[in-house]
């Protein structure tokens, strides 16, 4: 496993982890004894896309899906609408937000998941080469 840390202060893990059950409720206790504002929420992940070898194929460069994942909306809600599996929706998301808030931060920049500048995007993408 991989903890991944930038100098600003984010933490993810480089891909989701699979811990047991006892595991889990030592997890979340730990998460809860830090931080105020702890939710758990039950997911079913769809894993028969990735057994069977159909993983999701196109690439990232839709603004309209980029926006989506700087946004409000949950993972399964972009999923349904963008007709990618949820774990690529979680693992393009852990990505492309953690990055494209250290760019917007060093560019003196801001936005609001509640509203999303596509110019904004358009200009990370063209300065960071990244998407």
């Amino acid at each position: 496993m991989k903890i991944l840390t930038t100098s600003d202060g984010y933490v993810d893990f480089e891909k989701p982890i699979h811990i047991t059950d006892d595991q889990t409720e030592k997890f979340i206790t730990l998460m809860k004894s830090l931080f105020p504002n702890i939710e758990t929420k039950n997911i079913q992940e769809p894993i028969k896309e990735f057994a069977l070898g159909k993983g999701d194929k196109k690439g990232w460069g839709d603004l309209n899906e980029l926006a989506m994942l700087l946004g409000p909306e949950d993972n399964d809600t972009i999923s349904s609408k963008t007709g990618r599996s949820t774990m690529s929706i979680r693992a393009k998301r852990g990505d492309f937000v953690a990055q494209f808030t250290k760019w917007a931060i060093e560019k003196g920049y801001t936005y609001s998941p509640n509203h999303v500048d596509k110019n904004l995007i358009e200009k990370f993408r063209k300065e960071t080469k990244i998407i």
